[in-house]
């Protein structure tokens, strides 16, 4: 008997990111130990030799880097499909649309919706009301779960939401 199979959508991952790539390095790195799911990261071609130095399986996609933040919106239901996925998590940015498996999605932080807070001017600002304001707070909305850096670490929350996602989908 397989596994349960979950997807980690690492698209949007940047090394240069700071604190969402340091995130992303010991999520792998725990959920290189879990004897229990099967995970298997999705990331860009460029960032796939340094995920995979962390333990789990990584699919690499061919995108171009700047297109990061949007090539897992179009691209994602697809490879969880192929890869017969049982659930989806996303670390960085929003879930896509479409996937039917249960979703998961990390807040790290909400001042990107700050009403206070302004968005930069011109393209990025585009972007970042797009990307974070609108593609974000939908996917908040559709995701099975969601967790908070804030209050228990990332990948002990991942590794119990997915598998309480997993197990609710496998007895139904």
């Amino acid at each position: 008997m397989r596994r349960p199979r979950l997807l980690l959508d690492l698209l949007p991952y940047h090394p240069a990111d700071g604190g969402f790539a340091t995130a992303v390095h010991h999520l792998l790195a725990s959920a290189a130990t879990f004897t229990d799911i099967e995970v298997v990261g999705v990331a860009l071609e460029a960032s796939a030799p340094r995920l995979r130095q962390f333990g789990p399986r990584i699919v690499a996609i061919r995108a171009p880097t700047k297109s990061r933040h949007y090539v897992g919106l179009t691209l994602l239901p697809v490879v969880a499909r192929a890869l017969r996925a049982d659930s989806l998590h996303a670390e960085v940015g929003p879930a896509p649309v479409g996937l039917g498996v249960p979703t998961s999605v990390t807040v790290h932080d909400l001042h990107v919706l700050s009403p206070t807070g302004r968005p930069p001017i011109g393209l990025a600002g585009w972007h970042h009301s797009l990307y974070w304001r609108r593609l974000y707070v939908a996917s908040l909305r559709r995701a099975s779960s969601y967790l908070t850096t804030i209050y228990a670490g990332i990948a002990a929350s991942m590794h119990n939401a997915a598998r309480g996602s997993i197990s609710a989908r496998l007895e139904m």
